[in-house]
């Protein structure tokens, strides 16, 4: 049997929505491949990975971790700059443990950045992914809404991306034997438009776990916005969307679930709307991941402000209670939202057509279960088809 070395930056099972696909490409090659897995050491992750292996019989798959270097003893509560730094170690020390000619892949981290690494070792052969993160910052739109300051940072963002870019395409050129795991059908076509025709391109997302059974039933009339209290999540965007959307319906509140450098500032933006409007708005501050899915399942729509995503995992959990999406429209949300929501273009008039789309969608967007049924069918089996495609390819050889 041939081998297959693993490297998932940081692998649990426990949190399943963040390496859906990992594992089950671990599970899907296991019959035709010796593998081993390398990871990090966390939490309680040797537990989990160990319960995993056993339940999907996996006894033959190695595992070997690592520990963290520069982020200990905080491991993942290090700053993040630390904990850019450890992955980046792990990689270098992975590919260069591995003998030349490896089957590689690179699974987890699905930031583009943190892709690079691995092609610097040319003659790996190798599966990346999934990939996103290629897509920029408007910043015609973002001057309007954002400080000074803040949008500078994300001038120099831009610039950083693509710097990153274009050394990601500048080392795939000169890197034949790769194929690439994309996160969206959107990072799929930027890729296509420049990869060498000797690059392997699929899309496999993990989607189509959070999806229900059923549809849930219409809900109390409650906006939740989620997520860090930062610039790049724009809670102060959020404020102004909120605002006018409760001004045009009486029977609607909001929730704010979060914390982070804004918070200030967010809560005495709402506290300036005039009692009429502040009592309908409540702040939850930092809650656990089981409280923050309970109160965005009890809420009608999550308002989604984010200047920049790769991929926004509370959104695939709104979509798992069915509580629809309103997004602006960048590549991390346009995949899966225009399936039980709206996206926004940020060029327009920002506030006003994020706030129709917001009402509207309170009022109007009621799914029945025999169109959710039907989404749902088709996610799945787009996402089957790619996945199988995917494994044929490594299984017949592709990566030699």
């Amino acid at each position: 049997m041939n081998k297959l070395e693993i490297y998932c930056d940081l692998l649990d099972p426990d949190k399943s929505s963040e390496f859906a696909v990992p594992l089950k490409f671990i599970e899907a090659l296991s019959r035709n491949f010796i593998i081993s897995i390398t990871t990090f050491r966390r939490e309680n992750n040797e537990r989990t990975i160990s319960e995993w292996l056993a339940k999907a019989r996996l006894n033959d798959v190695r595992v070997q971790y690592y520990d963290f270097v520069f982020s200990r003893p905080t491991g993942l509560r290090a700053n993040k700059l630390l904990l850019i730094l450890d992955t980046i170690w792990g990689q270098v020390r992975f590919f260069r443990s591995v003998p030349d000619t490896s089957v590689v892949a690179k699974i987890g981290m699905v930031h583009f950045l943190f892709n690079i690494v691995p092609l610097l070792f040319k003659r790996r052969r190798l599966i990346l992914g999934p990939i996103s993160g290629f897509e920029l910052v408007n910043l015609k739109a973002s001057f309007r809404h954002l400080r000074l300051r803040s949008w500078i940072y994300y001038v120099f963002m831009n610039a950083f991306i693509l710097l990153g870019t274009v050394i990601f395409r500048g080392l795939l050129c000169f890197n034949k034997s790769v194929a690439l795991i994309c996160a969206t059908s959107i990072d799929r076509r930027r890729i296509l438009q420049w990869a060498h025709s000797s690059t392997r391109v699929f899309q496999v997302s993990e989607i189509s776990i959070f999806f229900p059974e059923h549809v849930a039933p219409r809900k109390s009339n409650t906006v939740v916005w989620s997520g860090a209290m930062i610039p790049r999540k724009a809670p102060l965007l959020a404020v102004s969307i909120i605002a006018e959307v409760l001004r045009r319906s009486k029977d609607s509140d909001a929730i704010f679930i979060g914390d982070g450098e804004l918070k200030n500032r967010t809560e005495t933006a709402v506290a300036q709307l005039g009692s009429d409007i502040a009592q309908r708005i409540k702040f939850c501050g930092a809650v656990s991941p089981d409280m923050s899915r309970k109160v965005i399942a009890s809420s009608s729509v999550l308002l989604v402000t984010s200047w920049r995503e790769v991929n926004s995992f509370v959104v695939f959990e709104a979509m798992a209670s069915n509580t629809k999406v309103v997004s602006m429209a960048i590549s991390g949300m346009q995949d899966v939202v225009f399936m039980f929501g709206n996206v926004v273009d940020p060029n327009g008039s920002l506030i006003p057509e994020f706030a129709d789309a917001v009402y509207h969608t309170l009022e109007d967007l009621v799914i029945s279960d025999e169109q959710f049924k039907e989404v749902r069918a088709k996610v799945q089996r787009d996402e089957a088809n790619e996945f199988q495609a995917l494994i044929a390819w490594v299984e017949d050889g592709g990566i030699s």
